[in-house]
């Protein structure tokens, strides 16, 4: 870890309404754990009792059916937090966390954190905050599950990527997706074979490009998830 534990507290959403003082105390609080790409940083139901906050890297929350088919819930990248749910009503985990590849993360114990909330109430909007969204993605992916074809939610899910990890070259958005066809076919709910075909009708369709190791979002892609979401 590079810069100091407060700066980088300063680029998490659950902090941002701290002064530096403030984030300081709470740098001084945290713990710096190292996961290496596969390794798993809990999983399901296992004692809560940690808030991971993600400094480097990227996660990737999933639930496993009885088979061991991999529903991916989502993909978490720097400055997001992980195992607030567990923090707040002292239950088991209810997902499994592994590392997409190797990642950094600063822990805080449940009992450090509810007293930096008693002393610092805009941590709690933040949390609350935190949790709706989480809330609103998971019923959002159920619904698409429910209601759209593999297609559409794949493009659906290689949009919110581009916009989460890519960059804009004009109007389009370039991006390294960074997972295999069978993690981006465990995030939309479908096989591997119907993701992987899937992506050649959208490649067909010009709604998305592929460039060496690098995916490209066009408007077309952008104009469809808005018609989608309509």
């Amino acid at each position: 870890m590079t810069e100091p534990a407060h700066e980088l507290l300063a680029k998490v959403g659950l902090f941002s309404r701290l002064g530096e003082p403030e984030r300081r105390c709470v740098g001084a609080l945290c713990r710096e754990r190292f996961y290496h790409r596969n390794q798993p940083l809990f999983y399901e139901g296992d004692p809560g009792g940690m808030l991971h906050i993600i400094i480097s890297g990227r996660v990737k929350a999933i639930m496993l059916d009885e088979q061991g088919h991999e529903l991916i819930l989502s993909v978490m990248a720097p400055g997001e937090v992980l195992g607030e749910v567990t923090l707040i009503d002292g239950g088991p985990r209810s997902a499994t966390v592994i590392a997409v590849e190797d990642t950094v993360t600063l822990t805080l114990s449940r009992a450090e954190l509810l007293e930096l909330i008693h002393q610092n109430p805009s941590l709690a909007d933040n949390l609350l905050a935190i949790l709706c969204a989480r809330l609103r993605r998971v019923t959002r992916l159920l619904w698409e599950v429910l209601f759209l074809d593999v297609e559409a939610r794949l493009c659906n899910v290689l949009l919110e990527i581009a916009r989460r990890e890519g960059c804009r070259v004009g109007e389009e958005i370039h991006f390294s997706l960074g997972m295999s066809r069978q993690e981006l076919a465990s995030m939309i709910g479908a096989s591997r074979e119907a993701t992987t075909r899937a992506l050649r009708v959208l490649q067909d369709r010009r709604l998305i490009r592929l460039e060496d190791k690098v995916m490209v979002v066009t408007p077309l892609l952008e104009e469809l998830c808005a018609s989608l979401q309509g």
